[in-house]
């Protein structure tokens, strides 16, 4: 669950990022605000895939 949690809010952060930086004809401040949160969005789908691969790791080295 916490990992779908983790995806929603990267998923939320990159939508977020394009709508601000590309699809609104909006301020440059707003636009690097976008940006930065399609980084954001990104590291956040990042640490998600890392946080599901040590946990099975650990799972699997506990059945061993």
């Amino acid at each position: 669950m916490k990992y779908l949690v983790l995806f929603g809010a990267g998923v939320a952060l990159i939508v977020l990022g394009v709508v601000f930086a590309l699809i609104l004809e909006l301020p440059v401040p707003f636009r690097i605000a976008g940006l930065v949160a399609m980084i954001l969005g990104t590291v956040l789908m990042g640490v998600n895939v890392g946080l599901q691969f040590f946990d099975r790791r650990k799972d699997r080295d506990r059945r061993l």
